[in-house]
């Protein structure tokens, strides 16, 4: 059964996906093909956890716009390797470089359509960076529904606990200044986050000396 819904969902996002590039006569990007890699790579591993809910929303995101195209250096970093956690290295690289990371010409291309699709359910791509920050750390959330103690990745990742109290703070005036201004602890964010697993078994086993002393 649930195999047979997933291939319902991938059905309907072919067909949504056709029938855009048919109405705009285009090919999908490079970067939608990518993303769907990673779904099915997801699927194969029967993964559905953040990095499955976080392709997700990329995914239907860019289904709206298959005309957008990823620099080729930014296309290598994101999908270079077998599709896996491209999603993630999407995130990092459109909080970090916002519409610069698009080929130029596609950007305007697409911003001229009249098609709400095709201009991505008519959010602008500044607009959307805006809301990366929230995407970010809904996804930060859904990986520590897996961690071994509630605090695991603040501890271990100082600018997370820094940035996500600001961002509370700033929630309802949010803009892309808050992404630039803290470059520096963005990636150290993310570049902590790659290792998670690591991380989580290392709060394991502190909290197993912690019990073993107690």
């Amino acid at each position: 059964m649930k195999h047979l819904n997933y291939m319902r969902f991938i059905l309907f996002c072919t067909i949504l996906v056709s029938r855009n590039i048919w109405a705009s006569d285009q090919q999908p990007s490079q970067l939608l093909r990518c993303l769907a890699g990673e779904e099915a790579r997801l699927h194969k591993i029967k993964s559905s956890g953040p990095e499955y809910k976080l392709n997700q929303l990329f995914f239907n995101e860019w289904s709206g716009n298959p005309s957008l195209e990823l620099r080729d250096d930014v296309f290598e970093r994101v999908c270079s390797i077998s599709h896996a956690h491209a999603s993630v290295r999407l995130l990092k690289e459109f909080m970090l470089g916002g519409k610069s990371i698009f080929k130029a010409s596609k950007i305007k291309q697409s911003s001229l359509s009249p098609d709400a699709l095709v201009t991505m359910r008519m959010i602008t791509l500044d607009e959307l960076r805006k809301q990366m920050p929230q995407v970010f750390f809904s996804y930060v959330a859904d990986l520590e529904v897996y961690a071994p103690s509630a605090h695991c990745l603040e501890q271990k990742i100082p600018e997370l606990k820094t940035l996500r109290e600001k961002y509370r703070y700033l929630e309802s005036e949010i803009s892309n200044i808050f992404l630039d201004e803290h470059r520096k602890e963005w990636i150290s964010i993310f570049s902590g986050l790659e290792k998670w697993r690591v991380l989580f078994d290392q709060c394991k086993n502190e909290l197993k000396q912690k019990k073993s002393k107690s």
